[in-house]
């Protein structure tokens, strides 16, 4: 292996400040920019293009970037988004605004982002963020640390590896979300039965049983057996437990758990609204924020058929029209149980439930082929990143 040089971040490249730019700036004009915010949300690992445009005057009052720039957020509001994620400017022209930071004049900056975007530079960037409520990372403190600076050769090298597996985990993001669209096409297109020869129309209300969890706070115990769960537990169709999700004993489920069986359909109705999640046999009690479904006559309403119909379009513009509350939204049961869903004949039903079920399926395959990829791109990436 060639000699690697371990070399200050400040001697690497030089340090600017983004400038004077904010949310209320944005569509002012044709000229582009980047906010700190759309670092975690819009953009990756190389920015092609810039989404957001300002008025030229407000252009001109930021920091202006260059081809090749490393880009990072130095404020973070949550302690989800990754602070002092590095972005390397792919395309010409363009202004960044405040609370982020410029890295320029690097000789190789797509293996210098690969780098401090990694788990082995993790503990030293953190070290330079301080704040709770708001988080901020210190330039001065960031230029400080020391990264390894092999040959130019062995960063090319590296670059080359680690872009063709970030290359193909993209390629599988975009599949994914193509497979998403064509699934909501075809579910709603599937599901559209309302008038049609052999469909009833009956009212959530007189086909399940209908409730939501706990209205108050449970005694928690950390060594309980059943989780706590509450609306924003439910994503893409299954029960998320958390690290920090809360948990209750045995007394609390007897007292405030509900009945639940395989058939059973959860989903959220207060904050968020609509996530809908199967219920596979999870130690849980639900809080109020989370309702459930159990089909009353299964000879009738097949329960995927209804999981399926629960995440329409159609159902999610009801559940709007429905809400009640001001700065946290609300869909009160009364409303759920005055829903209408149309019943076709049960051969109907499954054959529906057995097309979406494919769909579903082709998803939560090329889903675990991401995860996979992911986890080989985070294990190469250190093995390459890693030298003595």
């Amino acid at each position: 292996m060639s000699m690697v040089k371990w070399k200050k971040i400040e001697d690497v490249c030089k340090f600017l400040r983004g400038r004077s730019l904010s949310k209320n700036d944005i569509g002012l004009g044709d000229s582009k920019v980047i906010l700190y915010g759309e670092l975690y949300t819009t953009y990756g690992n190389y920015i092609t293009s810039i989404v957001s445009k300002t008025s030229s005057e407000r252009a001109e009052s930021a920091t202006h970037l260059n081809y090749g720039d490393l880009v990072l957020p130095v404020s973070s509001t949550t302690k989800e988004a990754q602070i002092g994620k590095v972005s390397v400017i792919k395309v010409n022209g363009g202004s960044l605004g405040s609370d982020a930071i410029i890295l320029r004049d690097i000789s190789n900056p797509d293996y210098v982002m690969y780098y401090l975007n990694s788990t082995l530079f993790e503990k030293d960037k953190m070290d330079c963020v301080h704040g709770t409520t708001i988080m901020h990372l210190s330039p001065k403190a960031l230029a400080q640390k020391i990264i390894p600076i092999p040959s130019l050769e062995e960063q090319n090298r590296i670059v080359g590896i680690l872009d063709t597996f970030t290359s193909s985990i993209e390629n599988l993001k975009q599949q994914i979300s193509q497979r998403r669209k064509q699934y909501e096409y075809y579910r709603d297109q599937l599901l559209d039965l309302e008038g049609k020869p052999g469909v009833e129309m009956k009212t959530l209300g007189e086909i399940c049983k209908i409730g939501d969890g706990l209205h108050g706070t449970p005694i928690y115990d950390e060594n309980g057996d059943y989780f706590f769960i509450n609306g924003n537990n439910l994503s893409d169709g299954k029960i998320i437990l958390k690290l920090e999700t809360k948990k209750v004993d045995e007394e609390m489920f007897r007292k405030y758990g509900v009945e639940l069986d395989e058939e059973s359909i959860l989903m959220s109705i207060n904050g968020t609204i609509g996530n809908v999640a199967q219920y596979r046999n999870e130690k849980i009690v639900l809080g109020k924020s989370a309702a459930y479904f159990r089909v009353k006559n299964k000879d009738v309403l097949h329960f995927k058929y209804l999981y399926y119909y629960l995440q329409t379009t159609k159902a999610n513009e009801y559940y709007n029209g429905a809400l009640t509350g001001s700065t946290i939204k609300n869909l009160g049961l009364k409303a759920l149980r005055d829903f209408d869903l149309p019943i076709p004949p049960f051969s109907e039903q499954q054959r529906i439930v057995s097309i979406l079920d494919t769909f579903e399926a082709s998803i939560q395959n090329l889903e675990a082929q991401l995860s996979q990829r992911e986890k080989q791109y985070e294990y190469y990436r250190n093995k390459l990143l890693s030298f003595e």
